[in-house]
Order: C-alpha cells, then structure tokens, then sequence
C-alpha cells in the first residue's frame, strides 16, 4: 500500500487469496486501484484486454465484454476495498475472506469494447457486524458502484458483500484448500 493522506493505493494481487477460490479474477497487477478512507470509496481504473479469454465466445466477429464480469470487476473492487477495512479495524492479525456477494439491482447502458479504459468506483453505504453467533461474525458491507468509460456510465449496480474471519469458516474441504 502507498498514498497520502486519506487516499491509498492497494495492490490487487495482495488480495486475491482473500477472493472465493472458485471467482475468476479479473484484476491484474497493472491495474490501478485507490482506497479513499474519507470518501468511504474504492477507485479501480482498468483497460480491457483484447486478449481476454471470454471474447472468443462472446461474439467471434464482434467481441463484447459480458455483463457478468462488468459485475464481477464491481464486487472485487468493493471487496478489496471492505477486507482492507476489516484488517485495519483489528486488533489482532486476524485473515479475512469474501462470501458470495448479493446483488440487489443493476444496470448496463452501453456495450463494453477490448481496450475501453474503465473507471469503476465503488462507494460503501453502510457496514454492519452481525455477532448474533460468536462462532460466525460477519461483515455486510452495502455499496453502490459504477463503470465509467470516457465520463459516461456504461453500468451501475447496488450490491452486498460479506466478510468473514477465516476462523469462522466451517473447514470443509474447499476451506482447507483456500487456506493453505
């Protein structure tokens, strides 16, 4: 992490064993992602690869970036933003997962090129810790985010996701294999 002030540069690949095992990632060291502690913001610029696998299906002749995925760059970017938060807040040196995230509404308005330069900055409302089990606490954070391209809004959604310790995972088979 670098920055001044209230703004932070986060590294994205010092987060990805903190995603689900079974996400595809799509944040690359080049991208540049900024955390805003005033703001209560995360800042992801990011180029779309024209060698992006998804493209050789989604169209041949007319390559489009899947909506899905528009979605998916929103949760990772809003995630890295609420695991950062949650290591800050302990005490302790305690790791931190993301659970599935729960999608509340979206929006695309327009098509998603190879080589478009995106601007997504996703915004945490609210953050509340449900300790009704000492065994399972979890944090919900509620964001709203956007894809910019060229200060136009290609797709907006309202999301959340959940953190959780890694000592409070069930050890299941998936479990044992993210933490090792």
């Amino acid at each position: 992490m670098s920055g001044q002030g209230g703004v932070v540069r986060a590294f994205p690949s010092l987060w990805r064993k903190h995603i689900l095992v079974n996400r595809p990632w799509l944040l690359k060291s080049q991208d540049q992602l900024w955390i805003d502690y005033e703001q209560s913001s995360c800042h992801l610029v990011k180029e779309i690869e024209p060698t992006c696998s998804c493209f050789q299906g989604h169209f041949p002749n007319n390559p489009i970036f899947p909506g899905v995925l528009l979605l998916e760059l929103q949760f990772q970017t809003a995630a890295i933003y609420a695991l950062h938060i949650s290591e800050q807040q302990q005490q302790q040196q305690q790791l931190f997962y993301l659970d599935v995230p729960t999608l509340k509404t979206c929006r695309f308005r327009q098509l998603v090129k190879p080589l478009d330069k995106l601007d997504i900055v996703g915004k945490a409302l609210d953050s509340k810790t449900n300790s009704e089990s000492l065994n399972h606490p979890q944090t919900r954070w509620n964001f709203q985010a956007t894809i910019s391209r060229h200060s136009k809004i290609v797709a907006e959604s309202s999301f959340v996701v959940t953190i959780v310790p890694q000592d409070s995972l069930p050890r299941t088979q998936e479990n044992r294999a993210r933490t090792l």
